[in-house]
This record gives C-alpha cells, sequence and structure tokens, in this order.
C-alpha cells in the first residue's frame, strides 16, 4: 500500500508539512540553483498530495451529506408510513370529537 505524505498526521500537522517543505523548496531554488530541478520535482508532489488530500475530504463530506440525505428519507418514510391521519376515519366521527377531553365532568 502506499502510504501518503504525513501519514497518521492529524490535518493540521499534514498541512504545517506541507508548507514547511514548500518553503525549504523555496529557499533551494533561491539560494542553490543547481537544486532546481529537485526542488521543483518536489514541489510538484506537494501539491499533488495537497490535491489528493482536498479531494479526499471532499469526498468524506459528500459521503456524510449523502448518509445524511439517506437517513432524512428512511425518516420521513417511516413517518409517512406510520402517520394517523392516512387511515381511513369512520362516516360521522370527527378527529376532534374523539380526541377531545370533556372539561365538564372531570374533577
Amino acid at each position: 500500500m502506499i502510504k501518503p505524505l504525513g501519514w497518521g498526521l492529524g490535518a493540521k500537522a499534514r498541512y504545517a508539512l506541507l508548507v514547511l517543505t514548500f518553503f525549504g523548496c523555496y529557499l533551494a531554488r533561491h539560494y542553490h540553483p543547481e537544486w532546481t530541478p529537485a526542488a521543483q520535482g518536489i514541489e510538484r508532489v506537494i501539491f499533488t498530495a495537497a490535491a489528493i488530500d482536498i479531494l479526499w475530504m471532499v469526498q468524506q463530506w459528500l459521503r456524510q451529506r449523502w448518509a445524511a440525505l439517506r437517513q432524512r428519507w428512511e425518516t420521513f418514510r417511516r413517518l409517512t408510513d406510520e402517520a394517523p391521519y392516512l387511515e381511513p376515519e369512520a362516516p360521522g366521527v370527527s378527529r376532534e370529537t374523539v380526541d377531545a377531553t370533556d372539561v365538564s365532568t372531570s374533577v
């Protein structure tokens, strides 16, 4: 298995590592021109790792949104299946008379 740069680190530590490495490449290109090809290769790796990390975060966010949407849909379906207002009522009986409590006789 190929492990990405910063495997096992938290998000902030991964980004700090990427920024520090990128800054190191900038310094190497600026102060040691003979290292420019290697520094450019490392910068490409950094940009690729950052793009993969961003795409992974987007995928996780979409997966969470999809799971939440499915859960809401299942809850909606369950509630509509169990909803009492969908049951047919007997003719001549209204819901208000069945559910109302007679306050005058209760003490």
